[in-house]
């Protein structure tokens, strides 16, 4: 099995010397092909790079770091304590802690950077290979500055993986599907839907909706389908397997988060959730996304576009068959990859009018969405939730820098403090950390700062200074 996956690049050192140098000039002449439409990634990538510096660490970066990157490199490989172990991307902040970089944060989203910009430029040419030049502009220049992608375009977490493989595991779909079962297109989709389960399991979810795709498109080859994918999941199996050695396979099948909660519930709650995610992914109201997509769907359904009718279907479908089949409700970024495929479907349905607009025009649209999306993010709320306001920015230096006595009693803010001290080279000794779990009132601390959630703030005399609702903000008042 594994011979047949692998022999296509571990033949002898010429033939991968010479596939190497061909894949490298196909490369230099694509961008050289291409590179005005590629400036459409001049926004996303300023806005990535801008929210990296501007946005302090959040409680996943930093339990990351501590729990994860700052262990010995075999540790994330061998134990699955939370689901924040997104493998193979810890295993990617190991190398890049290595980096000469004084700041540990800008350390930790490099890479992340480098990934979402690459994911850009393999959306750019799949759809250019498929649908166009402008259709692929208008996918590849507006996905990127969906809120999911900007958020995963720069925080150290492994959804940017998530959106680099399923990309190109549907990439290798359409090669499988449009080059009469392509040997090429079934390496390539079972080699990036490894590394995409290596990041995180839930990378099932993107699996069998490509898988879905291929099947109904090459029913015919169904053998190949099932020989490739026994191939993916031994792999799978293999590379899991310390894990399950060490800590069980309940680990990663019996947590919380993917623990079933009845399909019953699921169906309540699941109109809820899919609003939700298309609200969250997209960073614009739901109903806007809602509209544009029913509207996508009648113009393939008025062109008799049999294929992409398909393809939008599965696509669209996929999150309720599969949660009903789980029987799970998960948090929305489980389906990061949406922030790709909203734009993806309303893409290939208007693509006949996209074609008739002049590409300086095109290129101009894109461009006035993008400043409109980048300034829509600062007021989302998933921007909202990675920051304490301004006056938490304000005062952390104050806390770590001068030493000023502080109490925390939060779910979050000790992983992020103990990240700040490390950035800032200072001591937290005057810090405290509280139970996470005990009520608390700020009524009988005597701190300078004190963070308490607000779920188990107790306090009934002193009024905070600051909330977000998640968190209350006490200072001592000045004598």
């Amino acid at each position: 099995m594994y011979l047949d996956c692998f022999s296509y690049f571990c033949t002898d050192d010429i033939r991968l010397y010479s596939s190497a140098l061909k894949m490298t000039n196909k490369i230099t002449k694509f961008i050289k092909t291409h590179k005005v439409n590629l400036l459409i990634f001049t926004i996303p990538a300023i806005t990535i790079i801008y929210y990296a510096a501007k946005l302090l660490t959040n409680f996943d970066e930093s339990y990351t770091y501590f729990h994860f990157v700052d262990k010995p490199v075999y540790y994330c490989m061998f134990h699955y304590p939370f689901p924040n172990n997104h493998i193979l991307h810890s295993l990617l902040m190991h190398l890049a802690n290595l980096l000469p970089i004084p700041d540990p944060l800008i350390r930790l989203r490099v890479f992340v950077i480098i990934g979402s910009i690459c994911t850009w430029l393999i959306t750019y040419y799949f759809t250019n290979k498929y649908y166009g030049q402008k259709v692929a502009m208008f996918i590849s220049g507006l996905f990127p500055m969906m809120a999911f992608s900007i958020s995963f375009g720069f925080f150290s977490r492994g959804y940017y993986l998530i959106l680099l493989f399923f990309i190109i595991c549907l990439f290798a779909a359409y090669d499988i599907v449009k080059n009469n079962n392509s040997r090429r297109g079934w390496i390539m989709f079972s080699i990036s839907s490894i590394l995409g389960f290596y990041t995180m399991p839930s990378f099932l979810y993107p699996f069998l909706t490509v898988n879905a795709i291929i099947f109904v498109f090459n029913y015919k080859n169904i053998k190949k389908q099932i020989l490739y994918n026994a191939i993916t999941g031994t792999s799978v199996f293999l590379l899991y397997l310390p894990i399950i050695i060490f800590d069980g396979i309940e680990v990663l099948i019996g947590n919380d988060i993917v623990r079933p909660i009845g399909r019953f519930t699921v169906l309540k709650r699941l109109p809820e959730f899919l609003y939700s995610l298309i609200s969250v992914a997209s960073g614009i109201k739901g109903w806007i996304i809602l509209i544009a997509l029913i509207v996508s769907l009648a113009l393939l359904i008025k062109k008799r576009d049999r294929s992409n009718l398909i393809i939008f279907a599965i696509l669209a479908a996929a999150p309720f068959g599969l949660l009903i089949l789980h029987g799970v409700i998960p948090f929305e970024r489980t389906f990061a990859y949406y922030s790709f495929i909203i734009i993806f479907l309303i893409g290939i349905s208007f693509s006949d009018y996209i074609n008739k607009v002049p590409k300086t025009a095109l290129m101009a649209g894109i461009v006035a969405l993008q400043i409109f999306l980048f300034i829509n993010y600062g007021k989302h709320e998933y921007y909202r939730a990675h920051t304490f306001g301004k006056e938490f920015t304000a005062i952390r230096h104050t806390i770590i820098e001068e030493h000023k006595s502080c109490y925390i009693s939060t779910w979050w803010a000790e992983e992020f403090f103990r990240f700040e001290a490390l950035r800032e080279g200072s001591d937290q000794s005057k810090i405290t950390y509280g139970n996470q779990f005990e009520l608390v009132s700020a009524d009988t601390l005597d701190y300078d700062y004190i963070f308490i959630d607000v779920v188990k703030d107790m306090t009934e005399s002193r009024k905070a200074a600051y909330s977000d609702g998640l968190a209350n903000l006490y200072v001592k008042e000045k004598e």
